[in-house]
């Protein structure tokens, strides 16, 4: 697995499947998730002595990609904000990282074959409200009880 470095945080590794580690012991730096963003986010001590929490995908992005352009943002291709592998980053522009996020929403839930806009706005799907209040799931919440069969 690759890794690389980050001017100014020369103290760390990061490698490409998302996990920092710190260059002399060899441990990894301990992360966490925001629940209010839903990104992973990681406090490190700069090579000037200051500490700084960064957002774990920009960081993966810098040291393997360079650096962030101005206006533009880090998309996670498969919409799961915790997945910080290099193969599921995009630098893109805000509206490109809109308009894939509509699209991955619609996909969800579009039946196949099916055209459909996806869920309203403020609707009571399940995932909407998962989504208004910042926490995403790898899988959507299990049915109801009133809801199973069997």
């Amino acid at each position: 697995m690759r890794s690389a470095t980050i001017p100014g945080l020369s103290r760390y590794l990061f490698y490409e499947n998302g996990l920092i580690r710190y260059q002399g012991s060899g441990a990894i730096c301990p992360d966490h998730g925001d629940l209010k963003s839903g990104y992973r986010k990681i406090r490190l001590l700069g090579d000037d002595k200051r500490r700084g929490t960064y957002n774990v995908h920009r960081l993966i992005w810098q040291a393997f990609r360079g650096d962030i352009l101005p206006g533009m943002q880090i998309d996670h291709l498969d919409g799961i904000r915790f997945n910080n592998h290099l193969s599921n980053l995009l630098m893109v522009t805000p509206a490109q990282n809109n308009r894939l996020k509509k699209q991955r929403e619609a996909s969800l839930f579009t039946p196949r074959g099916g055209r459909g806009k996806g869920p309203k706005k403020g609707g009571k799907n399940p995932m909407s409200i998962i989504r208004q209040r910042g926490v995403q799931f790898l899988t959507p919440p299990p049915p109801k009880a009133h809801d199973r069969h069997g």
